[in-house]
């Protein structure tokens, strides 16, 4: 018992625990960026042998940090009991009056302030170790009358606790419509998500979701987080055989002024690769397009063609008026909007609320109620 009360085995987990989240913090994690990962190993080669080893890669979902949180757990309750047992005993300075009653001296209720403190922060761990054990957290892009399955190969990104276990619940979230509210000056200000959810068994429902108003259904939260343009379009190879066709996500950033769009397009079975800016609003000058509005009204897409990394061609393709290209034949639909959303589900997180009130509860009464001796003793010198 007297180990697991040790403040030096304390501060040797402390410094564990540090080291590894300061790890996970230089070290980009692979859960949540493939590519900044596969970057940083390119450019660190000689590190990535220990780095896979231990697990720093994705130090957050390893087993070993979650003991590490776990024997730390133990230690801090351990202690807190520890402190409990102490002020328990300090139970016989109540007094008893003339009319043999107990009085409490002057303060009496601030000793308890410290072990409320350890006590919430006891829960505070708890809802660590819930946390890197289940939380989900995830980012997925959904177009306008497309369903989002909640399920692992639905998320373009996702991240999961090592005790996950692919718990994930199977509802459906539906994108009915996206509306955007633009500003006096045409700018835009915000868009409003406008969902239909259903699941097996249980009633259908709609639901919104916009920036600083998420939309929570079973402890999943859907936050927006940016939205863009999804062109459909068409590509045909030379023998007239369609390829490729789907609502194209075209890559945004919160509010994006300047009125253009990117994104790689890429030919199936060619070296051929389309550098495609969308204009939602195309308006030509001297050949060149300067469209500064976001509002839908006359899209256009303009394309490089990139062939090995050189310069093989330009296109530009609009609704009913497809473009070729050595034989290839690319063409644009109808055009909708798409938005991303940060997905969370984090059992843990009240948890931790309630741990950090009731540390707050702690220092309040610590600070708040000072023990005293009472003045008649302090004036008899006893």
């Amino acid at each position: 018992m007297k180990f697991l009360q040790s403040k030096q085995l304390a501060i040797w987990l402390i410094v564990g625990l540090a080291t590894a989240s300061l790890a996970g913090v230089i070290i980009p994690q692979e859960v949540q960026g493939k590519v900044e990962y596969a970057v940083w190993a390119q450019k660190y080669q000689m590190f990535v042998p220990i780095v896979k080893l231990l697990g720093l890669n994705q130090v957050f979902q390893t087993k070993w940090f979650l003991i590490l949180g776990l024997i730390f757990f133990v230690n801090l309750t351990s202690c807190t009991l520890g402190q409990i047992n102490r002020v328990w005993k300090l139970r016989p300075t109540l007094r008893r009056d003339e009319h043999d009653e107990y009085t409490v001296p002057q303060g009496y209720w601030g000793v308890f302030g410290n072990c409320i403190f350890h006590i919430g922060l006891a829960i505070i761990v708890v809802g660590g170790l819930l946390s890197l054990g289940y939380k989900l957290s995830g980012y997925v892009e959904i177009a306008e009358g497309e369903t989002f399955v909640e399920s692992h190969q639905n998320y373009g990104s996702v991240s999961e606790g090592s005790l996950f276990n692919e718990n994930h619940l199977g509802f459906q979230v539906t994108v009915n419509k996206l509306n955007r509210i633009f500003k006096d000056d045409g700018q835009l200000d915000y868009v409003i998500s406008r969902f239909t959810v259903t699941d097996s068994g249980r009633e259908p429902f709609e639901a919104t979701a916009e920036r600083g108003q998420p939309f929570t259904y079973r402890g999943t939260t859907f936050y927006y987080s940016k939205s863009g343009f999804a062109p459909f379009v068409t590509i045909k190879d030379p023998r007239g055989e369609t390829v490729l066709e789907g609502y194209a996500v075209f890559n945004s950033m919160w509010h994006n002024n300047t009125g253009e769009y990117n994104m790689d397009l890429t030919l199936p079975g060619t070296d051929l690769v389309l550098k495609a800016r969308f204009y939602p609003d195309a308006i030509s000058k001297d050949g060149r397009i300067t469209t500064k509005t976001v509002k839908l009204a006359n899209p256009v897409i303009q394309a490089l063609v990139m062939e090995k990394n050189n310069l093989a061609g330009k296109l530009e393709f609009r609704p009913g008026r497809d473009a070729a290209f050595k034989g290839w034949t690319i063409g644009m639909g109808d055009v909708r909007l798409w938005a991303g959303f940060e997905v969370v589900r984090d059992p843990g997180a009240p948890v931790i609320f309630t741990g950090f009130l009731i540390c707050l509860s702690g220092l309040i009464m610590s600070f708040l109620f000072t023990p005293r001796k009472p003045r008649k003793e302090q004036e008899d010198g006893c």
